[in-house]
């Protein structure tokens, strides 16, 4: 009974891309189901700000 009795996304994963881009995006290729769908998406990566690597090391 996951996800309200629908399957979970990954069993329709076909193909999944990362592939890294200038300026610190990173682009994704998510394939389900042999192309019956297509979603692309893009997000950019960037360091964690010093405050919060210095709270992370502080743990």
């Amino acid at each position: 009974e996951k996800n309200g009795n629908q399957a979970p996304v990954a069993d329709y994963i076909d193909d999944l891309r990362f592939e890294q881009m200038p300026g610190g995006i990173v682009k994704i290729d998510l394939i389900v189901e042999n192309n019956s769908y297509e979603v692309k998406l893009s997000t950019k990566i960037e360091p964690p700000a010093p405050e919060k690597a210095l709270k992370k090391e502080a743990l």
